[in-house]
């Protein structure tokens, strides 16, 4: 099998390899907003204290952002074009998000960091998928 065969199995390293890499750039990033800006928070819904963004909670973010990406390209695999697919789907979601955190974001500060770190899980975990999946539905 080479790098190009579309199984579950042959996902596995490069999911692994970018969701370790999107790990590490999130907890970067979080730690530099942390000292630049101070503690990154959420305006809450109701009558709720505002909610405070950890870095516990940005690292579970990350890892379940690229889990759902992962089985996105798996899915994608069906699609006529896998690719692109894949990653219209991700930048349609990606840009979604981030409008919303300016929603949520209790200064726009926090909704720039908050942005930035869905990009550093963003770029590994989606350049990788993308480049896993074939261009071109194999019959």
């Amino acid at each position: 099998m080479t790098s190009a065969d579309v199984s579950g199995t042959t996902v596995l390293r490069p999911a692994g390899m970018a969701i370790l890499v999107a790990l590490v750039l999130a907890a970067i990033t979080f730690f530099i907003a942390d000292a630049i800006s101070g503690p990154l928070t959420l305006e809450p819904s109701g009558d709720a204290a505002a909610e405070e963004v950890t870095i516990g909670a940005t690292v579970v973010a990350a890892i379940v952002g690229s889990l759902l990406g992962v089985g996105l390209a798996l899915l994608s695999r069906l699609a006529t074009r896998p690719q692109t697919v894949f990653l219209t789907i991700c930048v349609v979601g990606l840009v979604g998000s981030g409008i919303m955190l300016f929603g949520q974001a209790e200064q726009a500060s926090t909704a720039v960091w908050l942005n930035l770190m869905h990009l550093a899980v963003a770029v590994p975990v989606v350049g990788s998928l993308w480049r896993w999946l074939p261009a071109t539905k194999a019959n």
